[in-house]
């Protein structure tokens, strides 16, 4: 399946992370990634943010090894502040794969693959959190995102998955669309 390769623009910090993640991995590594991170490395988003979530690794069964270099009491998030977790609850469109995006990390064995921006603005706004409406508002003025084909998304993938209460959040996101 074909994906839109992306560019990495992040700081000195994450990049001194992710290269020593890379050098510690045994083996080739993909994630598929949402969230802050995600938003901070391809469109800028001016809030930091101190860890990359993760939706899906693959090899799974290596996942272990992943959270004892770079999860949240690794020695490496110690070192730099930084680290890479599995999300909790997360709801995303259930055809994200064909929208996914490469991030070139130009790492060997660390490669990573993030929602699209449809499905990362939807994700955002079916959270709880105030910060992640206001993500989703940042990303719909910083791309060019279509009214139509988002809502397409939301009703024939993921309306159903969710919650009532994010109806609103959906509805709401309309007056973010520049028209």
């Amino acid at each position: 399946m074909p994906h839109r390769k992306r560019t990495l623009t992040i700081t000195d910090n994450w990049k001194a992370f992710l290269v020593d993640v890379d050098h510690a991995l045994s083996q080739k590594f993909t994630l598929r990634c949402l969230g802050g991170f995600v938003l901070c490395a391809i469109y800028g988003l001016p809030r930091p943010t101190g860890d990359m979530d993760y939706i899906e690794i693959a090899p799974i069964d290596k996942e272990a090894e992943l959270v004892s270099i770079a999860g949240p009491e690794s020695k490496l998030a110690k070192k730099h502040g930084l680290f890479i977790h599995r999300t909790g609850v997360a709801h995303y469109p259930y055809e994200f794969e064909s929208r996914m995006q490469h991030l070139d990390l130009g790492l060997p064995r660390f490669e990573m693959f993030v929602l699209g921006p449809y499905d990362l603005v939807l994700s955002k706004l079916c959270s709880d959190r105030p910060k992640d409406e206001e993500d989703a508002k940042y990303l719909i003025g910083k791309t060019a995102l279509n009214w139509e084909t988002f809502l397409n998304i939301w009703e024939s993938e993921l309306k159903s998955l969710v919650p009532p209460c994010h109806e609103t959040s959906v509805r709401l996101a309309r007056e973010y669309f520049a028209f």
